[in-house]
């Protein structure tokens, strides 16, 4: 069984990004058996050069338990975004700074395509609880200057 959603599965990305422009990337999961803990869901793919700005994420009501988190984060570090978030309240969850290791998430660009994770911790994630996420980022490259600050 994979733990992708329908936009990493499907996988399709722009050709060419415009200089400056942002963009938003968004996905939902739903989990088609109960998942253990530590299994991690593959949400939103993203491109090499992107720079991430933002992510916003909610799960449904059915994802309540009293130790209920989850690390948001890529291929070669699970938390670099968010790291065990209590997602109890069925809340939209964001804050990206605020919560993530600002040495790690910030202005981290991306060295080749990978995708935002996000890992179940500490409890199990039951059928049919469905993750949505929204991830805006921009593409580094087309502006000289920029490309250089990074």
């Amino acid at each position: 069984m994979s733990n992708q959603s329908a936009a990493v599965i499907a996988g399709v990305m722009p050709d060419s990004y415009e200089a400056g422009r942002v963009y938003c990337r968004s996905a939902k999961f739903t989990a088609p058996a109960e998942l253990a803990a530590d299994s991690v869901i593959e949400m939103v793919p993203i491109p090499k050069n992107a720079m991430i700005l933002d992510i916003k994420f909610q799960t449904s009501a059915a994802f309540h338990s009293a130790t209920t988190t989850m690390d948001i984060g890529d291929g070669d570090d699970v938390d670099r975004f968010f790291d065990g978030v209590d997602v109890n309240a069925g809340a939209c969850n964001g804050e990206l700074w605020s919560e993530g290791d600002v040495a790690t998430c910030f202005n981290h660009v991306y060295s080749a395509d990978d995708t935002i994770d996000a890992k179940v911790l500490g409890e199990v994630m039951d059928a049919d609880v469905e993750i949505t996420m929204d991830v805006y980022y921009k593409v580094l490259g087309s502006i000289k200057d920029e490309a250089d600050a990074f």
